[in-house]
């Protein structure tokens, strides 16, 4: 930097790392939330897994049977007054 009049100052070199460092974790924690909240708004948007998966092309999920245990009390389906 010598040719454009700039002197050389001691520790800018450690000092531009340690930036570059800092950035580049804050960086990574944004990604981080941004995965965080983005699956948080695919939740929130309550769409029904079956129709995802019709949508897709791809066989079905888990039926409710395999999601709730076997037991005499109705499943929450069953629950529901009848239209």
């Amino acid at each position: 930097f010598a040719q454009w009049g700039i002197e050389r100052v001691e520790g800018t070199v450690s000092v531009l790392v340690a930036i570059l460092f800092l950035g580049g974790v804050q960086l990574l924690f944004l990604g981080v939330l941004g995965e965080y909240i983005g699956r948080i708004y695919e939740n929130a948007k309550g769409r029904p897994l079956c129709t995802i998966y019709e949508t897709l092309g791809l066989p079905p999920a888990l039926s409710e049977s395999d999601l709730w245990p076997a037991t005499d009390e109705p499943t929450p389906s069953e629950q529901l007054p009848a239209p």
